[in-house]
């Protein structure tokens, strides 16, 4: 399944640690959007460390399915 997944975070260090989990999965094509071409357990790992590395309070990411 083909994701688009983007995100707006302010603060360096999380960011950081979200675009490289983000580049495990799939190829940058913009500076915080990334294409991941994924099988749905790939795609549950993606939630999960994405979950663990943000503050929802702050942090915005988004997966779309293509």
């Amino acid at each position: 399944m083909l994701l688009v997944a983007s995100y707006d975070i302010t603060d360096n260090t999380r960011r950081l640690r979200v675009s490289t989990l983000l580049k495990n999965f799939g190829d940058r094509v913009q500076r915080s959007v990334f294409e991941c071409l994924l099988e749905p357990p790939q795609i549950e790992r993606l939630a999960a460390g994405v979950a663990k590395l943000i503050e929802p309070e702050e942090d915005s990411v988004r997966v779309y399915e293509l």
